[in-house]
């Protein structure tokens, strides 16, 4: 686990990123929560999803990991889905997805979609900084509104 810890608005805050398959996330993120003395509501997951619109992003307060092979594998870790997380949608604008769908989350992102993805990135980054400098729901409030920068 690659990560860094740090207050930050008043919070400590571990940054992390785990150095495992993404279908393993959820070892790293298990062993992050034991090592800190984590309380699972605590832990804020950011991560991209194929069925959310390039650069869109939602915030859930829990939810089920759905298709996502890494979110099932912290799900499964943590035996619970009660953790807040921030999806960044990384559904092209386009015809990129000419491939199966594991390559395509794979490949970097194409230059037609590469100012949506950033867009995402920099909302997700703000998103966070909300939950901690206020709350997930004002989080949730300002950012579940917003519509997609690609369409």
């Amino acid at each position: 686990m690659e990560g860094i810890s740090y207050d930050w608005y008043g919070n400590k805050v571990v940054i992390a990123k785990p150095q495992t398959y993404m279908n393993l996330s959820g070892l790293a993120v298990r062993w992050m929560a034991d090592y800190y003395k984590i309380d699972f509501s605590n832990i804020v997951v950011v991560y991209d999803d194929i069925d959310l619109p390039m650069g869109t992003i939602r915030i859930r307060e829990r939810g089920s990991a759905g298709t996502h092979k890494g979110m099932k594998s912290i799900v499964r870790q943590l035996g619970e889905s009660g953790f807040p997380r921030i999806r960044i949608g990384i559904h092209p604008n386009s015809d990129d997805i000419q491939t199966d769908l594991i390559s395509y989350v794979l490949t970097p992102v194409s230059k037609g979609n590469q100012d949506h993805f950033r867009e995402g990135i920099v909302q997700a980054v703000s998103a966070v900084e909300t939950v901690f400098r206020h709350d997930l729901k004002k989080a949730m409030n300002e950012f579940n509104r917003r519509t997609s920068p690609c369409f």
